[in-house]
């Protein structure tokens, strides 16, 4: 519910927030994660950062460093589930020697706070525009849920509110 006069700042972080998710889910942050091969282990703890039904495994290059990269076939790794649930990379025929290297690159969603923001500078109107449009498809469903007073004399015209910020959405 938008409530324009009370808790306004809360609701504009919640349209910059639902902005931003929907961004990341089109253009995530890949990042990279090594792990340093021991000739023993072959399970890998998911990467520092991995936001559960979020992040996804693009690529896992083994050995790193290669020319062209090594990168594994889909068919040569799985998502493995630990007996404590804990979710985990399993290596399904390689075991990485000492000395080795495997890369995992990965997804995880972008940040913006107070701090600052990882969305690229030419993308950040865009998302701005988003989080406008989120914020008044919401001020649209507050006029269009909202009754009309029992006085005529007191009476607003919410349904044509709720069209123009509708309309402001586009």
């Amino acid at each position: 519910r938008f409530d324009h006069d009370v808790g306004h700042v809360a609701q504009i972080d919640r349209a910059i927030g639902e902005a931003v998710k929907r961004y990341a889910r089109l253009r995530p942050i890949e990042a990279v994660q090594d792990y340093a091969g021991d000739g023993a282990t072959f399970v890998f703890a998911l990467p520092t950062g991995w936001i559960q039904d979020f992040s996804t495994v693009r690529a896992i290059e083994y050995p790193a460093g290669q020319r062209p990269p090594a990168l594994l076939e889909p068919d040569e790794w799985e998502s493995y589930r630990s007996a404590t649930e804990t979710v985990k990379i399993r290596l399904k025929t390689l075991t990485p020697s000492i000395g080795e290297t495997v890369r995992v690159t990965w997804t995880k969603p972008h940040l913006v706070d107070a701090a600052g923001s990882t969305i690229p500078a030419h993308d950040e109107e865009a998302v701005s525009n988003l989080a406008a449009a989120v914020g008044l498809r919401e001020l649209a469903a507050y006029y269009a849920n909202t009754t009309d007073a029992t006085i005529t004399a007191d009476s607003v015209n919410y349904r044509s509110k709720s069209s123009e910020y509708l309309k402001l959405a586009g």
